[in-house]
């Protein structure tokens, strides 16, 4: 339906009809939302350049054009490409709307999946620690997004072995899950699931120290002392 609208719009309208643009994305949306990833970014790189042409970089639905294009390169696994589509899209918006404005704090979440892609777990910590800052101003302590923040920033302390840390972020996060979502919604459920993950490592990394202890060995007067390990 969206390439029979779209044909049909070119066709009476043109292409840089704000109406044919907004076909054109949606039928990028559309092939993205079925894992047609090859083809959602050739559909977004069309529409883009129209768009920075008659709307403006800074229009909203550029920015969000250029953001969805960059989550199709993440999916994709094209993340240093997607990183920095990220950053000029989050500038922008800063720029343009704010950086409290919920469309910025998406880009911040965007760009932060994509440094944890890449394993750039301190980068993306801090951006998410901003983020939550954001958040707690703008939408509360308590609310969904601003949990999923806390919880974020739990795993990355999780995935760079800070495991005491991570441990007290999830169940904070998890409190709060539980009390804005119910204790059986599926993010309340995986903040369980991964501060169970952490606990289990805490309980092994305790394991394997109470079993690398020095015990002194029986030794003559007056020798250097020995030592064995268990």
């Amino acid at each position: 339906m969206h390439r029979e609208t779209l044909e049909l719009q070119k066709k009476v309208l043109g292409m840089e009809h704000t109406d044919t643009l907004a076909s054109m994305n949606n039928l990028a949306l559309a092939l993205s939302n079925q894992d047609k990833f090859v083809e959602a970014e050739e559909m977004y790189r069309a529409t883009l350049p129209l768009q920075k042409k008659v709307l403006g970089t800074e229009h909203i639905d550029s920015l969000k054009t250029m953001s969805n294009l960059a989550i199709t390169l993440t999916k994709q696994g094209k993340y240093e490409q997607a990183e920095d589509l990220h950053r000029e899209t989050l500038a922008l918006k800063e720029t343009v709307l704010g950086k409290e404005h919920p469309e910025t704090l998406k880009s911040m979440n965007n760009l932060v999946g994509t440094l944890s892609n890449q394993r750039k777990y301190e980068q993306a910590e801090l951006m998410h620690r901003e983020a939550l800052v954001l958040k707690e101003k703008i939408l509360g302590k308590e609310h969904p997004e601003t949990l999923d923040s806390l919880s974020w920033i739990a795993y990355l302390s999780h995935q760079q072995h800070q495991y005491k840390d991570a441990l007290a972020l999830y169940e904070k996060a998890y409190t709060g899950f539980v009390e804005s979502l119910g204790p059986n919604h599926p993010k309340t459920r995986t903040c369980l699931a991964l501060y169970n993950s952490v606990q289990q490592a805490l309980d092994e990394q305790a394991a394997a120290s109470e079993s690398y202890v020095v015990v002194d060995e029986p030794r003559h007067p007056g020798s250097e002392r020995n030592t064995k390990y268990r």
